[in-house]
């Protein structure tokens, strides 16, 4: 079934339908860290509820494959309330910012840099008279798999019972869409907008 995300919303739906083993490929160095081995298929994933998805991160001279709780933590709110609604608009980072916009956060976690593996992204068009916006399925037409840039975060904290505690999320990069895909995204506050979409050359970002 297909979601809805709410109007104002971009690039906020991603797929992972191959098995782990098809990054591992492309990786072949790579150590797998994750809690949930068995590969499980990721259909249509929004980052609302935060959900943990595997991302790739360079720890020291390793590549590691670990889940990391999809949209960035504003740290920097003090207040739950409003920590939690501005976190639902940091799922995705303007990569303008990430260089142009010292004041921002993703400047500050810029050298933070990770691959997201996917086979596919969504993006949500609106056609006049439709009550809804239809949903576009992007994906590679030469690879089963593609991996997009995104910033990393760790979280340390201290639990009530005064245990140490670390959580890690990440953000999807984005530019500014070319033809076709400010064809497709044409709708809300973010339109126009979309996955930075590397070369296979650019894998190793």
């Amino acid at each position: 079934m297909i979601s809805y995300p709410p109007r104002r919303q971009l690039c906020y739906d991603i797929s992972l339908h191959s098995d782990t083993e098809l990054t591992k490929e492309v990786f072949p160095k790579i150590k797998d860290k994750r809690i949930i081995q068995d590969s499980p298929v990721y259909d249509h994933i929004s980052p609302f509820t935060f959900p943990e998805y595997p991302v790739i991160t360079r720890q020291g001279t390793e590549l590691v494959l670990s889940e990391m709780e999809w949209s960035l933590d504003p740290v920097y709110e003090k207040n739950p309330v409003e920590r939690r609604k501005r976190r639902t608009n940091m799922a995705d980072i303007q990569s303008e910012r990430v260089l142009g916009d010292t004041r921002s956060y993703a400047h500050r976690i810029r050298q933070n840099r990770c691959l997201i593996p996917v086979t596919g992204t969504y993006e949500h068009r609106a056609i006049q008279g439709w009550a809804r916006n239809v949903a576009y399925y992007i994906w590679p037409k030469e690879r089963e798999i593609q991996f997009l840039p995104g910033l990393f975060q760790v979280i340390e904290s201290i639990g009530t019972a005064g245990e140490k505690r670390q959580s890690s999320s990440f953000g999807m990069l984005t530019r500014t869409a070319n033809e076709l895909m400010a064809n497709i995204h044409n709708d809300g506050e973010f339109r126009h907008r979309m996955p930075l979409f590397l070369t296979p050359e650019l894998d190793e970002f």
